[in-house]
């Protein structure tokens, strides 16, 4: 496997094995069972500088969105331990099964118990969010980034660095905070700044060590809903709008989208803009954004940010039909056209409305009509 680039602020170790991590943590530290977890929101408010990793065997990500580059994995003794890198999503499966007892808190947040160690450097300016799962039922398990900050208690409010790991064999006293609100105040950090995730239990969690899941995702991308148009083509039996949205739904998973797709289609009970939960923004797999809003989407006296023209995964299309039975405004109108008898039929004799590919005015969902039976034609498929 390939050595991860040496970082001088930290030594290099002799020798680290994948096996040997694996001996000492079992295979459930990287192959954890997601239907075993429950999310716990681990909110924090931080601006910290640090740093990053040491030389190690690459060993990867094990949960189902890690980030694209090497996620460095130390010695257990280490601190850090891991180096997640610069790269979100993050999504790192771990354990501090037979790890040290590097920390404890004066308030009783952390106790004897084993902890692990994680730096992350933020790869741009942004706000991040950080959320932790862990084992059902465990619900003392935690993630800490900084002091309380409190002149009472004699708290600073510093945040952790690489530089507050204890020297080997100690046990380093802090005053440790892992229950803010992530969702109303997401991180605030600057390109290549890093902070020091600690994760251990509490004197009231149910064990003493288990197996986690640690997230960090970019806090703005995070609200954005993605678009595309499917690679496939059929006729208009796209097998009902459950058919469509469940066509929609298998492209997004095979190209790793995540999320839950819809197709924008109308039907004589339900028109397309009502079939969306979400209010945006929406944006194409190369993040460009095409409507801010579900009312820009149907606004019809302006346009789209930019026109649809890419598929599931990021490949440019020509501007060939869309299925839409859509007007500009996202409704069906039943006096023109019947939509292919609610997305059941193939046949010539029947029709429905259709959009075009990349139209940024009301041509993408409503640009003519067409026979049922061109089975050249595709869907957008819309994340709710």
């Amino acid at each position: 496997m390939p050595m991860a680039a040496t970082n001088p602020k930290f030594p290099a170790p002799k020798l680290v094995l994948a096996a040997l991590f694996r001996k000492e943590h079992g295979t459930s530290h990287v192959e954890t069972n997601m239907k075993a977890l429950h999310p716990i929101l681990i909110p924090i408010t931080l601006l910290v500088t640090g740093c990053s990793g040491t030389d190690s065997i690459d060993h990867g990500v094990a949960a189902d969105s890690g980030p694209a580059d090497t996620v460095i994995v130390n010695p257990p003794s280490t601190c850090p331990h891991i180096d997640l890198g610069n790269q979100v999503p993050v999504a790192w499966d771990g354990s501090t099964v037979g790890l040290p007892n590097f920390v404890e808190s004066s308030r009783l947040e952390w106790r004897e118990a084993p902890d692990d160690s994680l730096v992350f450097t933020a790869p741009e300016d942004g706000l991040y969010n950080i959320t932790l799962e862990s084992p059902s039922g465990n619900g003392g398990f935690g993630v800490s980034v900084q002091d309380f900050e409190d002149a009472v208690m004699g708290g600073s409010g510093a945040f952790y660095t690489p530089a507050d790991c204890p020297s080997n064999g100690q046990v380093k006293l802090i005053d440790g905070v892992y229950s803010h609100n992530s969702a109303d105040s997401p991180l605030s950090l600057m390109a290549g700044q890093s902070i020091l995730l600690w994760v251990s239990s509490t004197y009231w969690s149910d064990v003493e060590e288990g197996e986690y899941t640690i997230r960090i995702n970019n806090a703005a991308a995070a609200s954005q809903k993605k678009v595309f148009v499917s690679s496939s083509t059929s006729g208009g039996n796209l097998g009902g709008l459950a058919g469509a949205d469940a066509q929609c739904q298998t492209l997004a998973n095979e190209a790793g989208l995540g999320g839950t797709y819809v197709a924008w289609l109308s039907d004589a009970d339900k028109d397309a803009v009502d079939r969306l939960t979400g209010e945006g923004p929406w944006v194409r797999v190369d993040g460009e954004q095409v409507a801010a809003s579900k009312t820009d989407l149907v606004d019809i006296f302006s346009n789209l940010d930019n026109g649809i023209w890419l598929d599931e995964s990021g490949n440019f299309l020509a501007s060939d039909r869309i299925w839409t039975g859509t007007n500009a405004g996202g409704q069906y109108i039943e006096s023109i056209g019947d939509n292919c008898s609610a997305w059941t039929s193939d046949a010539m004799g029947q029709q429905a409305r259709i959009g075009r590919v990349g139209a940024t005015n009301k041509d993408w969902t409503s640009a003519s009509f067409t026979s049922c039976d061109q089975t050249g034609s595709r869907i957008i498929c819309l994340e709710n």
